[in-house]
């Protein structure tokens, strides 16, 4: 998993309390390959001795989540991170193209509602291109 987007990945489990997915989880973010990746980003395992196990996320943006591992695969919770930072790319890729501001709407994965979000600070609309 490349950390290219992340800044902190907190990882807080109990070690016999079926946290297998946020130790999958570690252990794919402290593959060699990965922190080759992004040798900055801060990876903590934290072991706990009672509570549901959780990652919190902080990605280069600032923003961050806590994502609960205890009904969640591996996969499920690489699926989120992933989502995320792919945003992020392409916010990057937009405002690259000079279409920064821009207002984007999307019905894509709809069974989640749509979504509408703000590419940048200026205000511009597809009309102005």
């Amino acid at each position: 998993m490349p950390l290219k987007h992340l800044k902190k990945v907190v990882v807080r489990h109990v070690p016999c309390n079926g946290s297998r997915s946020a130790r999958a989880l570690l252990a794919q973010l402290m593959a060699p390959k990965a922190r080759a990746s992004n040798p900055d980003c801060v990876i903590k395992n934290e072991m706990r001795t009672s509570g549901d196990a959780y990652i919190d996320v902080t990605y280069k943006d600032d923003t961050s989540e806590r994502i609960l591992c205890a009904e969640l695969s591996v996969q499920a919770v690489l699926q989120r991170i992933r989502a995320q930072t792919g945003e992020m790319e392409t916010l990057a890729a937009l405002k690259a193209a000079g279409l920064e501001g821009v207002q984007m709407h999307s019905d894509f994965g709809a069974g989640h509602g749509s979504q509408s979000r703000e590419t940048g600070s200026q205000s511009k609309t597809l009309e102005d291109f």
